[in-house]
This record gives C-alpha cells, sequence and structure tokens, in this order.
C-alpha cells in the first residue's frame, strides 16, 4: 500500500496527519509526545483498532497544550482510493495528552457526565467546538488507570451510535 497518511490543514493553519485507514505509524506521532507518559494511550489505540471497523486516527501535534488524536471511520461505500473527507464519517473521540491524564471528548449525550463522576471520573465540560456540538468533553482518565475495560467501553459507545 501507498504511505497511509494523509496531510491535511486547519483553519488555523496546523497540519494535521490523518491515515488513510487504521492507525498513524509511530514517526508521525511520537517526537512531538517523546516528554509524555503514553502507555495508557498505546493501549486505547490498539484496543480501537480492533474493535472499530474501518477505524481512522489522526494527529495534531501543532500546540504543545492541545496535542491531540481524533478517530472517525471509513464509510462503507467510499471508494477504493478516494480519501478525501467525504469518504469518512463524523469524528467520534478526540484524545488529548496530558501530563497527569488523557482529556477525552466523546460524540455521546452529555448525559453520561453523571455516569462517569459516579465511576470516579473527573468531568469537566470543555466549551470547545465538541462541547457546543453538545459532546460529552472534558474527561480526565488518568495515566494510572489500570481499568482499561471501562475506558475502553465509553470510548466505544461513540462508535456505536
Amino acid at each position: 500500500m501507498a504511505e497511509n497518511v494523509v496531510f491535511e490543514d486547519t483553519k488555523a493553519g496546523n497540519k494535521l496527519r490523518r491515515a488513510k485507514i487504521g492507525l498513524l505509524e509511530d514517526r508521525y506521532w511520537r517526537a512531538p509526545l517523546k516528554k509524555c507518559p503514553i502507555e495508557l494511550l498505546c493501549v486505547i489505540r490498539k484496543q480501537l483498532l480492533s474493535a472499530v471497523p474501518r477505524l481512522t486516527e489522526k494527529f495534531n501535534p501543532t500546540t504543545p497544550g492541545l496535542r491531540y488524536f481524533g478517530y472517525k471511520v471509513r464509510n462503507k461505500d467510499a471508494a477504493k482510493n478516494d480519501f478525501s473527507k467525504r469518504s469518512y464519517g463524523p469524528d467520534k473521540a478526540y484524545i488529548y495528552i496530558q501530563k497527569k491524564n488523557l482529556r477525552i471528548d466523546l460524540c455521546i449525550d452529555r448525559k453520561f457526565e453523571h455516569e462517569l463522576r459516579k465511576a470516579d471520573y473527573k468531568v469537566k465540560y470543555s466549551n470547545n467546538f465538541q462541547g457546543r456540538a453538545d459532546w460529552l468533553t472534558g474527561w480526565y482518565v488518568p495515566h494510572s488507570t489500570k481499568d482499561i475495560k471501562k475506558v475502553m467501553k465509553w470510548l466505544l459507545m461513540a462508535f456505536n451510535r
């Protein structure tokens, strides 16, 4: 397969790296995150890949405090060589890499904030683009989290709506 990456320019002038299908190769994201804990992130990425058919990943390395991965699904009926934006569904999840936590925004209803708090997670609404679109935003998952099944349950909920 030819190179599995597409470079996209955002309105703010950032250069995103997006996998045509699957996950980005390490060389596209490891260097900007060399001082960040990434063990939990790596586990999540692998589990998403195995659980979500036609998953695709993007990475924004530009803003140090807002480095994030975004996830969406490639459309079933997309033409074999069409990797334009219209051959993908809407974004489903964003994972922001922070020193102590992963901050996760999910394309699920905000009503689930209460359930996450009951499960002892910190959730602090973010008034960002996703928050204004009524996503659940500002879910903080400590890098020390051991119960990956719970984390994946919530992440996968965004892909199953």
